[in-house]
């Protein structure tokens, strides 16, 4: 089964993200638009896991205890670089709590699934397979103003993603109260 750990997103920020794709536009590169029911922040991938694992990575994510906090939306951008565009990303202001809480899943997971080199912690908005104009693109990138949207982060969830024809499919798990 392939597993990740993310955050949910209100519906009325993935309603926000949504309208951000259509002024990004289809226009000036092709573009795989992540679907607004599955727009989520990543916390950690774990791929594939056995079934007889799964029960422990629920009881590892059960015993991690964090308070709940804040984020606000702050920027876009791209990954990995302007130069080479493959994910368009939306990034937070102040997001210490988010690191940390990464840090605590990945350290807590790290005897059963290798630990991150490097996290960055975004909610993907598309993936680009290519870019007509990178000047334009990015031009129209950098003139979407994004809004200070704020929500509380109170809870993770573990998930299952199934990949299909149509995009991924995301099943919901298990729930962490923070």
């Amino acid at each position: 089964m392939r597993l990740f750990v993310a955050i949910e997103l209100p519906e009325e920020l993935r309603d926000y993200y949504s309208k951000i794709q259509d002024k990004i536009g289809a226009d000036l590169a092709n573009i795989n638009w992540v679907k607004k029911e599955n727009i989520h922040i990543t916390l950690k991938f774990l791929g594939e896991v056995r079934e007889e694992r799964i029960a422990k990575v629920k009881k590892i994510l059960a015993n991690i205890k964090f308070e709940p906090f804040s984020l606000a939306t702050k920027e876009i951008g791209v990954f990995p670089s302007e130069s080479y565009i493959r994910v368009v990303w939306i990034g937070f202001i102040e997001e210490e709590k988010l690191f940390e809480l990464h840090k605590l899943i990945d350290i807590s997971l790290s005897k059963m699934f290798d630990m991150e080199k490097r996290f960055l912690g975004h909610v993907t908005l598309a993936r680009v397979k290519f870019v007509k104009d990178k000047t334009k693109f990015i031009d129209r990138l950098k003139s979407i103003e994004i809004e200070k949207k704020e929500f509380k982060v109170d809870r993770f969830k573990l998930y299952k993603s199934t990949l299909t024809k149509q995009g991924p499919v995301y099943d919901f798990v298990e729930e962490y109260k923070l």
